[in-house]
């Protein structure tokens, strides 16, 4: 019995997905597109590569931008 090659492809994805969810968090960009923010995914994968809270970082803005506009 042979495993198909589209099984290990599959799994690899499925794992890639999961690591990318789990540092890119998408409903804090869903939060700051909704109030305005220009931010890119991108962003936030940084924030998080660097041990910064985007949480605390985007909500404060989403805060300033409710402030200020």
């Amino acid at each position: 019995m042979t495993i198909s090659p589209i099984i290990p492809i599959l799994i690899g994805v499925v794992i890639l997905i999961a690591i990318l969810i789990y540092f890119i968090p998408i409903q804090l960009y869903l939060n700051a597109k909704s109030a305005g923010l220009n931010i890119e995914l991108t962003h936030l994968l940084f924030m998080k590569i660097r041990k910064a809270d985007p949480y605390e970082i985007i909500n404060s803005a989403i805060l300033l931008k409710k402030k200020w506009y």
